[in-house]
């Protein structure tokens, strides 16, 4: 028997993440993420960035005690440029910490729009807001001192990697640069 089949790219997927996020609109926007990477990226580099804006940008909530949803896109690569989930980081960071999307706009700059989020929040909520918020004041002062070490750490090895000389044979410095981008991947204290 032969079946002739008619293949059709998926155009429609369900939207995966939170559920209060799922009815409203995504936005995405460069924001301030144009001061920290300006000029495009190719794919290749964005394969790299991409894991630190990740880390980066849920570093507040993770480090007040929220547990984030795995696998849900925070930044995406639109023609080279990087684009952050504007909505995602909104909520997120109202689940964890209480911070309205106005206040998170503002602290992000420039004119963004908004999400919805209850108006009414228990006390209960209200609570484990203030409790995440303790937590995050007394581990920023510690994390500003692993960073600050961190750094000087790495810088010592970067220059350790300027003084030698580079590998004259291509199947070389594929080693090499493989081995210096899990180093760099190693570096969590940063996040």
């Amino acid at each position: 028997q032969f079946w002739l089949l008619q293949a059709r790219p998926i155009t429609a997927l369900p939207r995966y993440g939170y559920g209060a996020l799922v009815s409203q609109p995504r936005w995405w926007s460069s924001g301030n993420a144009r001061d920290v990477v300006p000029l495009p990226l190719s794919a290749l580099e964005w394969s790299g960035v991409r894991f630190m804006v990740e880390k980066v940008s849920t570093q507040y909530c993770r480090r007040a005690g929220q547990r984030l949803l795995p696998g849900l896109e925070r930044a995406r690569l639109i023609d080279g440029r990087v684009y952050l989930d504007l909505g995602l980081a909104q909520y997120e960071h109202w689940n964890a910490l209480g911070l309205p999307p106005s206040e998170f706009n503002r602290e992000l700059g420039g004119s963004q729009p908004e999400i919805s989020v209850p108006s009414l929040v228990s006390h209960w909520q209200k609570m484990k807001w203030a409790v995440r918020w303790l937590r995050l004041m007394l581990v920023l002062p510690w994390l500003r001192w692993r960073v600050d070490r961190l750094v000087r750490r790495v810088s010592q090895k970067a220059d350790c990697l300027r003084r030698q000389p580079w590998p004259q044979q291509a199947d070389a410095l594929l080693p090499m640069l493989r081995r210096m981008r899990r180093q760099a991947f190693e570096q969590d204290d940063l996040c």
